[in-house]
């Protein structure tokens, strides 16, 4: 299937796990998770899976879409307005929030979208090299930034300012990708 794959990962999150306490913790992801979940069904993606402190959504399919990238990035641009919103208010409960961030990896491509598991156990998900490019770009990413594929640039460029970042080679990739920021919506 073609699809636009949008993974978001709380950065810095293995340090905040060291220095708050769990009931708390688990509020702000469960909080986090249901704002992230909240705008991708707001352009129509789906949530494919919370992974710890990361989370991966698909959009273009199961749901058809007539501009899945144009949907993905619109959707990251929303879940980091609302990040920052949501960061300044746990700010309030332990300062320990200061350093929290989030990293965003937005790619477009063929996938494999069905069926995974074990005789036991089947998970409907996404597997592919658009996939791990996702993940890999939202940890390179820093300071709630969107790094984007070419081809989400094309797709997107006539909305939002699409910035180069030069060729990246992202950690367990042979070749190089270049790599763009969306710095925001066209004025």
């Amino acid at each position: 299937a073609e699809v636009t794959v949008l993974f978001a990962d709380i950065r810095h999150f293995t340090r905040l796990v060291q220095r708050v306490e769990l009931p708390l913790l688990r509020r702000f992801l469960n909080e986090f998770f249901q704002l992230f979940t909240e705008i991708v069904f707001q352009w129509q993606g789906t949530v494919d899976k919370f992974m710890g402190d990361a989370v991966l959504s698909v959009f273009g399919a199961p749901n058809r879409l007539d501009q899945p990238s144009l949907a993905a990035v619109q959707a990251a641009w929303t879940i980091n307005a609302m990040f920052a919103e949501l960061r300044a208010r746990w700010l309030v409960e332990s300062k320990e929030f200061t350093d929290v961030d989030l990293g965003v990896g937005v790619t477009s491509g063929t996938v494999f979208l069905g069926n995974i598991g074990s005789s036991r156990r089947f998970d409907y998900t996404v597997v592919g090299h658009e996939v791990n490019l996702a993940q890999r770009l939202a940890a390179e990413s820093t300071e709630c930034r969107i790094y984007v594929t070419e081809p989400v640039r094309r797709a997107v460029e006539q909305v939002f300012t699409v910035l180069p970042l030069g060729e990246m080679l992202p950690r367990g990739m042979e070749q190089t990708v270049p790599v763009f920021w969306v710095s925001g919506p066209r004025k």
